[in-house]
């Protein structure tokens, strides 16, 4: 069975979304672990706004990356 060139490029560019997502998320992931997310909500529920004071990090960032 063959494909089509227009069925090809379709399939290339779900390749690509995929690979544009998957990087994404690992670099959620990474940025997460850096500035240890998991670590300060294991000891409780906090907020964005503690949670960026114990990060070091903007807000609005770990609003973002969350």
């Amino acid at each position: 069975m063959s494909n089509t060139i227009q069925e090809q490029q379709k399939l290339a560019a779900e390749l690509i979304d995929r690979f544009v997502i998957d990087l994404w998320r690992s670099q959620v992931i990474y940025a997460a672990a850096k500035l240890d997310i998991a670590d300060y909500l294991a000891i409780r529920p906090m907020t964005i706004d503690e949670l960026a004071k114990h990060a070091g990090a903007d807000a609005t960032s770990i609003y973002r990356l969350l």
